[in-house]
Parts: C-alpha cells; structure tokens; sequence
C-alpha cells in the first residue's frame, strides 16, 4: 500500500514539474516553451521582433485513423503521452522556472508517445540559429494519414519565399500572393527560406534527413493563413508502417538580417 501511494505521489511529483511557461534568450534570439503545449515552441522572436505567432501549436502532429494526435491535439483526449523532458542551459541542467533563462546555447531533451509513435525530440538554441532534431520509432503497426515533424507559423511581416531544391535549383515566390488558406507543396528541397523585405530579415530552414522515411516522400507545405504563412515539414503521407521501424530528421533554421 505504501509504495502504492509513493509511486502515485511521484507520478504527481512528475506532472506538477511540467507546469508553466519557460522563456529562453540566447542573445537577439527568444523562444518560449509551454506545457500545455507539451513543452513545444509557443514563440519566436528575434531583436524584439516577434517573427513567429504566438499561441500557435509547435511541435511534432500525426493523424491516424482516430484523428489528429499531437502537440495542442487533444480533441481525441490523446496528445501527447509519457512526456519527458530536460532543459540545459550552457550544459547545465535546470528545473523550468517563470524566470526567463539567459545564455549562449539552451538545449532540450524531449521524449513522447504519440499513440503508436515514439518521438525522441532535440531542440537546440544559439543566437539566431535554431536546431530541431526528430527521431521516431514506430511501436505498433500502424497507418499513419500524414505526420509532420517541424511547423513554424511565421508572421505575416514575411511576404517571400525562395525554395532551393537538392540540386541547387532556385524558386522564387511571394508568400503574400497565396489565396488565404490556401497551400503550395514543394518535393525535393533541400531548404526554404523566409523573407521579411520591410525588417529586413530572413529565416532559413535546412531539412537533412539524418534516417530517411522508408517508402517516403518528403514534402514541405506553405500554408498563408492570413494570420501567419506557415511553414510544415512533414515526411510521411498516406502510409503503412510495422512496428520497429524508425526515421530521423534535422531541421536548422538560420535568422540573419539581409
């Protein structure tokens, strides 16, 4: 009965040291994670400027046959399951706290089950460059709708895009001239970047598949909503897996001002 009720004090422990908002800066560069959002990004800003929405839902999505499980997702009562996570702040670990946390590199560790995938999640801050690293390994056999591993819901202060493919081809396009809520697909690139032509800025995001999906095919999508242009990446659509199967993807975002 004792132990009982020590490991029930403890799962409680665990919970109540996920609850709050962390702020992180790392010179110009700002992020701030959430836990109800799973501790995924709940924004990004950059020399005072907020380049990505806030309140918008970061993170790594999948929709099964049930819906969509996932970061903010909780309409099945899903989300996110047995969440871990470590912060460290210029290699030293700390305990979220409401005190924003200041320092030349920040990292996370994260871990999470999202029905019948598990997710080993890395982000890594520096000034002005933001790295994500997904590894998923598949724990039940399973058939996943579409899964998508990085979204950024970048503001509307960013009105152009140049998509480079793998073999260096360029395309240039206007983000703004979209149809509101409308989307553009893009295979075989090797990297999008994000202009803000008035700020003067640009956000680069570089995919490099580390493990590539077996049978895949990778795709970026632009979404202008309006409110935001985001930005997915998401390997997998309309696709079987076995259980043990596994994938790996790094995702480097570059800020610079032009």
């Amino acid at each position: 009965m004792k132990s009982r009720i020590f490991a029930v004090l403890c799962a409680v422990m665990a919970v109540l040291s996920l609850q709050g908002t962390q702020v992180i800066k790392c010179g110009e560069t700002e992020i701030t994670l959430v836990s109800r959002h799973f501790w995924n990004m709940n924004s990004l800003d950059f020399a005072g400027i907020n380049l990505c929405r806030k309140l918008s839902y970061f993170g790594n999505v999948a929709r099964f046959e049930c819906g969509w499980v996932g970061t903010g997702h909780k309409e099945n009562k899903i989300g996110e399951k047995e969440l871990k996570v470590q912060f460290f702040a210029d290699g030293k670990e700390f305990k979220p706290s409401r005190k924003k946390v200041e320092a030349k590199k920040f990292e996370m560790k994260k871990s999470s089950v999202l029905l019948d995938l598990q997710i080993d999640y890395d982000l890594t801050l520096e000034d002005g460059k933001l790295v994500e690293r997904a590894k998923v390994t598949v724990l039940r056999d399973t058939d996943l709708k579409l899964l998508y591993l990085f979204m950024h819901p970048w503001c509307p202060l960013f009105e152009d895009a140049v998509c480079t493919r793998a073999d260096g081809a360029e395309e240039k396009m206007s983000v703004s001239a979209i149809p509101r809520n409308k989307t553009v697909t893009r295979t075989d690139l090797a990297s999008v970047c994000y202009i803000a032509p008035k700020e003067k800025l640009k956000a680069t995001s570089i995919v490099k598949a580390l493990k590539p999906v077996p049978r895949g095919k990778e795709l970026f999508l632009i979404w202008n909503r309006g409110v935001d242009r985001k930005l997915y990446f998401y390997p997998v659509h309309r696709q079987k897996f076995s259980a043990g199967e596994n994938f790996e993807y790094e995702l480097t975002t570059v800020i610079e001002r032009i």
